[in-house]
């Protein structure tokens, strides 16, 4: 096993599995910005490590109940008997300051929580533009792609080359598609069977949401106080509804400006720029990006296929594929005041993913009818 560069460091230390992680970094934020004594944020940081960091998230997350601090109590008390003797001394040390700390956490998390799901809300919308276009695309760039792909299939080695990539663009796609949360699936015309299908997995709003937690955790410590966070969120609580959209909080900006600099989207660029150095344009660097980003199979060579996705992808640049889904994001950027983390990348998996996928379609019912015409053929053959 080789060892891992600085970059691949830097997206393994900070990927989905590290979300226990950046909730631990912002409860113990929250509490140093609360006022939560050395034996509160001790009896806090017991808890956490003692593996209580989603039942103390899901406590702040309920800071509208009016039975907050009887939830937080049988929470200790639920510890307690987990924990059994040790933790008795770690109860008697969450006090007031805990639960303010809590409280003020919950009341973060709201908007947190918001800007997340009107990214997923633009994502939604930018994969009905990619499921659209590219198999548009794909549609006009059919008859070339049957052209170019038909003498292929005549010799043996040729086809079976083609199938081992038509299996390997299947895998590379599916877990590229999986990584961003899509689920893009295509019927393909004639035999109505499904090119492929990704189960929802959105890696990407995982590893967001975590980026997302460090960058608040990190901003509290840059000199935000209890009362003034807590002033911004009263005056958007004020306002919200009223305004067209924005959400208009500075805490919330400035943690947002900070995402581009945070694991795991710091390093998406330069892991491009190496790719780019070391690959082929296309389908081949689209494959060894994944494998870096995503965690997808591979990476995998396509010496046929790759040029039969460079047909489409002309065919896709007619539709300014690309343009639209920029205006979308300058939409959200200005009606919704969000910056959305990595979406070079985003118009990357929604480009190569989709186009990859609906192309294994079409070539999968083109290599299957080929086979159906051999077969049909030897048959008059013994007749």
């Amino acid at each position: 096993m080789s060892l891992l560069t600085y970059n691949d460091f830097l997206l393994e230390g900070y990927s989905v599995h590290h979300e226990q992680e950046s909730k631990k970094a912002l409860l113990i934020a929250c509490a140093d910005v609360a006022g939560a004594s050395i034996e509160e944020k001790e009896s806090l940081s017991y808890f956490i490590n003692e593996g209580y960091v989603n039942e103390l998230f899901d406590l702040a997350s309920d800071i509208n109940e009016s039975s907050f601090a009887e939830k937080f109590k049988q929470l200790a008390i639920n510890a307690k008997e987990k924990i059994k003797e040790k933790g008795k001394d770690y109860v008697k040390k969450l006090g007031d300051k805990t639960q303010a700390a809590l409280k003020f956490g919950g009341n973060l998390l709201a908007p947190l929580k918001m800007v997340l799901g009107k990214i997923k809300e633009v994502i939604k919308k930018a994969w009905d533009i990619a499921k659209d276009q590219t198999k548009a695309a794909v549609e006009k760039a059919k008859e070339k792609i049957r052209e170019k792909i038909k003498p292929l299939l005549q010799d043996s080695d040729k086809r079976k080359r083609i199938i081992e990539e038509l299996k390997n663009l299947q895998a590379m796609a599916s877990s590229s598609v999986k990584w961003l949360g899509g689920g893009f699936i295509d019927a393909i015309e004639k035999s109505g069977e499904k090119a492929a299908i990704t189960e929802e997995s959105e890696d990407y709003f995982k590893a967001f949401e975590s980026a997302f937690y460090y960058a608040a955790a990190e901003t509290l410590y840059e000199g935000y106080t209890l009362e003034s966070v807590l002033e911004e969120l009263a005056l958007f609580e004020e306002e919200h509804g009223k305004a067209k959209g924005g959400i208009h909080i500075p805490f919330i900006s400035s943690v947002l400006s900070k995402l581009a600099h945070t694991p795991p989207f710091s390093a998406f660029h330069k892991i491009e720029d190496a790719v780019a150095a070391k690959a082929e344009k296309g389908l081949n660097a689209f494959s060894v990006f994944m494998t870096k980003v995503a965690s997808a199979p591979g990476p995998f060579e396509f010496p046929v296929i790759a040029g039969l996705v460079g047909i489409a992808a002309g065919y896709l640049a007619e539709t300014q594929f690309k343009k639209g889904l920029l205006d979308l994001q300058s939409v959200a950027e200005k009606s919704l005041g969000i910056v959305i983390p990595g979406f070079g990348i985003i118009i990357k998996v929604l480009k190569y993913g989709g186009l990859a996928l609906v192309i294994h379609g079409v070539i999968n019912e083109i290599v299957g009818g080929e086979g159906k015409e051999d077969k049909e053929e030897k048959k008059e053959e013994t007749v």
